[in-house]
């Protein structure tokens, strides 16, 4: 299938957990015959080093970024629109 994603990137601030994913994601892809590529990361997106770093990577893998799924779990930053974006 033609649409299907090239890359998936698991990030997330405990390792153990982003390699169990991942792991899981892999014999998934493999049960449905996806050549899909999947990466796992482990930081905290609450610290800019930590941004900067899933974006080099993510260029560096694939290129670009197409979407982002941020579904961590509860923030009490505020909306993403309130903070200014990175330069």
């Amino acid at each position: 299938m033609e649409d299907d994603a090239h890359g998936l990137l698991i990030y997330g601030y405990e390792p153990d957990l982003c390699q169990r994913t991942k792991q899981a994601l892999l014999l998934l892809a493999e049960k449905h015959s996806r050549k899909t590529q999947i990466e796992a990361l482990a930081g905290d997106l609450s610290k800019e080093t930590d941004c900067r770093a899933v974006m080099s990577f993510v260029e560096e893998k694939w290129g670009r970024l197409d979407g982002l799924v941020n579904a961590a779990a509860l923030s009490t930053r505020g909306k993403i629109l309130d903070h200014p974006p990175l330069s």
